[in-house]
C-alpha cells in the first residue's frame, strides 16, 4: 500500500508558488507582537518614513524567516516521510517475500508429501507384485516337485517291473536250460545203454561158440 506523500506535496507547492504561503500559525502572533513593539518604541514618530521602513523591514524579514523555517520543516518531514515510505515498502516487500517463501515452502512440502505418497504406493505395489510372483514361483516349484515325484515314482515302478520281468525271464531261461540239460543227460544215458545193447548183441554169437 503506497503512502500518501503529504509533506512532499506541501513542499512542492511551497517551492513552486511561494506566494501561496500565508505563514505558519505562530507567524501572525509574532508579526503583531513585533509591530506593536516597534510602534510603541517609536510612538512619537508614528507615521514617519523611518517607522514605516522599520515596520516593513521587520515584516518582510519575519515572513522570509517563517518561509525558510516552513521550507526546512517540510524538507525534514519529507525526508522522514520518504524514509517511512521506504521502510513501509521494504516491510511490504519483506512480507510479500516471506509469504511467497511460505507458499513456496508449503508447495514444496506438499509436493514432497505427494512424492512420498507416490513412492510409498509404488513400493507397496511392487511389494505386492513381488509377493504374488513369489507365491506363483513357489506354487510352480511345488507343482514341479510333485510332478517330478510322480515321474520318479513311475520310473521306479517301471524299473521294478523291468527287474521283475528280467528276473522272471532269467528264471524261465534257467528252467529251460535245466530241462534241456536233463534231456541231454537222459539222451546220453539212453544212447549209452543202446550202444551197450548193440555191443552185447554183436558179440553174443561169438561168445556162445566159444563154449
Amino acid at each position: 500500500m503506497a503512502i500518501n506523500p503529504l509533506y512532499e506535496n506541501q513542499l512542492k507547492g511551497l517551492l513552486t508558488d511561494p506566494n501561496s504561503f500565508s505563514g505558519t500559525p505562530g507567524f501572525q502572533f509574532a508579526l503583531n507582537s513585533g509591530l506593536g513593539s516597534i510602534n510603541s518604541s517609536n510612538s512619537a514618530q508614528r507615521g514617519s518614513g523611518n517607522v514605516l521602513a522599520a515596520l516593513t523591514k521587520y515584516g518582510t524579514g519575519l515572513a522570509q524567516q517563517d518561509y525558510g523555517n516552513q521550507r526546512d520543516f517540510l524538507g525534514k518531514m519529507t525526508g522522514q516521510e520518504q524514509q517511512y515510505g521506504l521502510g513501509h515498502e521494504q516491510n511490504a516487500n519483506q512480507s510479500t517475500d516471506i509469504a511467497n517463501r511460505y507458499k513456496l515452502g508449503s508447495e514444496a512440502n506438499a509436493n514432497t508429501r505427494t512424492a512420498n505418497d507416490q513412492q510409498f504406493g509404488l513400493g507397496m505395489y511392487n511389494a505386492g507384485n513381488q509377493y504374488n510372483l513369489g507365491m506363483t514361483n513357489a506354487g510352480n516349484t511345488a507343482q514341479n516337485n510333485y510332478w517330478n515325484y510322480m515321474l520318479g515314482g513311475q520310473q521306479n515302478a517301471n524299473t521294478a517291473a523291468n527287474n521283475q520281468n528280467n528276473y522272471n525271464l532269467g528264471a524261465g531261461k534257467n528252467q529251460i536250460d535245466w530241462f534241456n540239460s536233463g534231456t541231454a543227460a537222459a539222451n546220453g544215458q539212453a544212447n549209452a545203454w543202446n550202444m551197450n545193447q548193440a555191443n552185447e548183441l554183436k558179440w553174443k554169437p561169438y561168445a556162445a561158440s566159444a563154449y
